[in-house]
C-alpha cells in the first residue's frame, strides 16, 4: 500500500548480515523476500553490491521466495537466482506446490533448497498420491543436488513415514 516492501527487505537484509557479523554467527539465515524485491533492478544491484561488501558470509545468506511468486514472474526469478549464485549467496523456493511449479520445470532453476507446503507431509502416511510427489521430488532433487526440506510436521506416523525419504531436513 505504501509502497515500501523495498525498503522493508533491505532493512531485514542489513540486521541479518549485521547479526551474523556481530553475533559470530556460523550457520546459513533464510531471508524471505518479495517479488517486488526481486524484480526491481536497482535493489538486485544494492543486494549485489551489499553482498559483495560482505563476502566473507555470503555463502550464509539465503533468499526465500515463495512459489506462487516464482509462478507470476519465473523469468525475473531466474535472472535473480543467478545472479545470487554469482555472488554465493543461496536460493530457497519456500511453500513449494506443483500446482505453481511443476516437478519438470525445477530443472531450469539454480536452486539450493526447496522447502515443501505443509499439504505434501500432512497425512503422508495414508495418502499414496503424497508419498509418490516427496518420492519423486527427493530424486530429482538429488539428480540435481537441492536440498529439500519439510517443515511444521506434527503426526508422529508423519515424521517416521518421511524419515525413509532422502531429504535434507525434518522438523516439526
Amino acid at each position: 500500500r505504501y509502497e515500501k516492501i523495498i525498503d522493508f527487505d533491505k532493512k531485514i537484509i542489513t540486521k541479518v548480515i549485521n547479526n551474523i557479523l556481530i553475533n559470530k554467527i556460523q550457520h546459513s539465515i533464510s531471508i524471505n523476500l518479495s517479488l517486488e524485491s526481486i524484480s526491481n533492478t536497482s535493489f538486485i544491484l544494492w543486494l549485489e553490491k551489499t553482498i559483495q561488501e560482505h563476502k566473507s558470509i555470503a555463502s550464509q545468506l539465503a533468499f526465500s521466495i515463495t512459489a506462487y511468486a516464482v509462478a507470476k514472474d519465473v523469468d525475473k526469478f531466474k535472472f535473480f537466482a543467478d545472479e545470487m549464485h554469482q555472488c554465493g549467496a543461496k536460493v530457497i523456493i519456500k511453500r513449494f506446490e506443483s500446482k505453481f511449479i511443476p516437478l519438470n520445470n525445477i530443472k531450469d532453476f539454480n536452486l539450493d533448497y526447496i522447502r515443501l507446503a505443509r499439504d505434501y507431509t500432512c497425512d503422508i502416511c495414508k495418502d499414496h498420491s503424497k508419498q509418490s510427489f516427496i518420492e519423486s521430488i527427493s530424486d530429482l532433487a538429488g539428480l540435481l543436488n537441492i536440498k529439500v526440506l519439510a517443515e511444521n510436521v506434527k503426526d508422529d506416523e508423519d515424521m517416521e513415514f518421511l524419515k525413509k525419504y532422502n531429504l535434507y531436513a525434518v522438523s516439526r
